[in-house]
């Protein structure tokens, strides 16, 4: 039986758009100064850029439409209905933009594919205790989110997803958005090391391509198409994806294996920027915890933290924050890439999507309070640099001080 007061509550909040706007508290005065780049330098970045003073979406943390959102999200019924319907809008978005998502998941399965995953999973498995927090129910997927396979057959897929949903009138391919969304990580990283060249010594060589041997972690790789993407923009690095879960580490050697025999096949075909050189160096894969790297204390030269932080709680996103001060380099850097809690798009989501979102992340609420850039500078990084990397999501850029 739904209880009434909690079925009212998502009536309202499906039937009635304009509610948000009532509990959203009328905007302050801006407070200037927040990014280190001006609007008339990157136009890109920055165009975008929600108001300052407002530093969460009105559905996340403490609030009161947050607290009627998690009633709907809490109650058995009406959450599951949320979920379900938050994933079959991935899938619908998919398949009506050629990502094979349903044939992806076939492949997946058939017996000679899941025996070479298993065997790769065994290989890489590090036999983690895993945190509390990680076996929560992400993205719809029943609890433990992420360690299934079927998770694993999917994320690919709602990857390319994410990136067509940023740029739904621009035509793109889910290739070129996906390309776009790397890009603006990549592009960054290098832009943040010309303008703090003097402050990052040898460090620079590694982010500009000079150098031969720098260490590159991308940590919370899922299943490496991110990693992949950072094989092509630092073809001489030495480059580890590390993840939590060892299904998706997988995946992500198996994919990489293809991508350099240029037999990709995968959910949108040929994308040509996840394709690897025959003879590229080799990615490793590593099974870890982003709060307990098994890299040594100042080895690594950039640390690339993508779409991870917001399925974290707090005490988990500064651990990881201190973990990668501890294991960068002095002048090696952090990038953080998220979800914006400033962003005015996401501020003024309709009440249904902003309810299916929040189903399938459970830390949503601690991730938009976590004050990012303030954590990094407590931790003591220098240059700490929020951008509006496009309307949706955020870069957040530091460097560990070489004095």
């Amino acid at each position: 039986m739904i209880p009434s007061a909690v079925h009212l509550c998502f009536l309202v909040l499906i039937f009635v758009p304009s509610l948000s706007h009532a509990f959203t508290a009328p905007a302050g005065i801006c407070r200037h100064g927040r990014s280190c780049i001006s609007r008339q330098q990157r136009p890109h970045r920055l165009a975008a850029v929600a108001d300052a003073s407002a530093e969460k979406p009105p559905w996340a943390g403490k609030s009161m439409l947050s607290d009627v959102v998690n009633a709907v999200i809490n109650n058995k019924v009406l959450g599951g209905i949320a979920k379900l319907g938050a994933r079959r809008a991935m899938i619908s978005t998919a398949e009506d933009n050629g990502i094979a998502w349903s044939k992806e998941v076939e492949r997946m399965a058939q017996p000679q594919v899941r025996a070479e995953l298993e065997s790769a999973m065994r290989a890489v498995d590090g036999n983690i205790a895993y945190p509390d927090y990680y076996r929560e129910s992400f993205h719809g997927y029943d609890s433990p989110g992420n360690l299934n396979w079927l998770a694993a057959s999917e994320a690919e897929s709602a990857a390319y997803v994410m990136s067509m949903r940023i740029w739904p009138k621009e035509g793109l391919t889910p290739p070129a958005a996906q390309q776009r969304v790397r890009a603006e990580v990549t592009d960054a990283v290098r832009d943040f090391a010309e303008r703090h060249r003097q402050q990052l010594g040898g460090v620079y060589n590694t982010l500009t391509n000079q150098g031969t041997n720098g260490r590159i972690l991308d940590v919370g790789c899922s299943v490496g198409l991110s990693t992949r993407y950072l094989r092509n923009a630092f073809p001489r690095a030495d480059l580890a994806g590390v993840d939590l879960s060892p299904h998706f580490l997988a995946v992500a050697q198996m994919r990489e294996k293809e991508a350099k025999t240029a037999k990709l096949e995968g959910p949108v075909g040929a994308d040509e920027g996840s394709w690897l050189a025959a003879d590229a160096p080799p990615i490793q894969w590593v099974h870890a915890k982003a709060e307990d790297l098994p890299d040594a204390a100042d080895s690594v030269d950039l640390m690339v933290v993508w779409f991870l932080c917001h399925e974290m709680p707090q005490h988990a996103i500064q651990a990881t924050l201190k973990e990668a001060y501890r294991v960068l380099k002095p002048g090696g850097v952090l990038v953080v890439h998220d979800t914006d809690p400033r962003s005015q798009t996401l501020r003024n989501l309709p009440p249904l999507l902003f309810t299916l979102m929040k189903s399938t992340e459970p830390w949503s609420d601690q991730y938009y309070e976590f004050d990012m850039e303030g954590a990094m500078r407590s931790l003591g990084f220098h240059g700490v640099e929020y951008q509006a990397a496009n309307h949706r999501h955020r870069n957040v850029l530091a460097y560990k001080p070489t004095g």
